[in-house]
């Protein structure tokens, strides 16, 4: 189950996937749903001047899902393989690393609308976290925190959790 709020978009410096080099960057990606491991494989993804394209890869290299998310938000599906033509998988994958990457508070740390909330916070372990709430409830949370130099982000909502670890030179 995916929740939408409308609330503004943009790039957050350091919530930002790759920079603002039109280089990409490769992820391990880990798919949970209630805590049971669904999907790992690997993940591609570059910055467009209106967005970010992706394309999901499984364990042995094979191209899954090939797909754009415009500044918008908005989800274009350009290739999918086999039962991924059907599945949900391409669309809630496009709506968590638009979460994860493109969406960000109108005013920081915190922007606020009605009991709808969009929160920026750093810790004191410098993990920083993003959190769209509807008062007093999370809605989905993502976390960023770096490990041995790499950048790793979770994205969790209600019982899907989405973790992306960044691959450095091929490691």
């Amino acid at each position: 189950m995916l929740c939408s709020c409308s609330v503004s978009r943009g790039i957050h410096g350091s919530l930002e996937a790759v920079g603002g080099k039109k280089e990409a960057k490769l992820y391990t990606i880990i798919i949970e749903l209630w805590g049971k491991v669904k999907f790992s494989g690997l993940l591609a993804l570059r910055k467009q001047s209106q967005g970010l394209s992706y394309v999901m890869l499984d364990a042995t290299g094979i191209k899954l899902i090939d797909a754009e998310i415009s500044s918008s938000g908005e989800h274009q599906l350009v290739f999918a393989a086999g039962p991924m033509k059907t599945s949900r998988l391409p669309e809630v994958l496009s709506t968590s690393l638009n979460r994860m990457f493109l969406l960000a508070p109108t005013q920081y740390p915190c922007s606020e609308k009605m009991f709808v909330s969009l929160c920026v916070h750093l810790n004191d372990k410098e993990i920083l976290s993003k959190k769209m709430r509807v008062w007093p409830f999370t809605v989905w949370e993502v976390e960023e925190s770096k490990m041995n130099g790499n950048a790793a982000f979770i994205y969790s909502q209600f019982g899907l959790d989405i973790t992306l670890k960044e691959l450095n030179n091929g490691r």
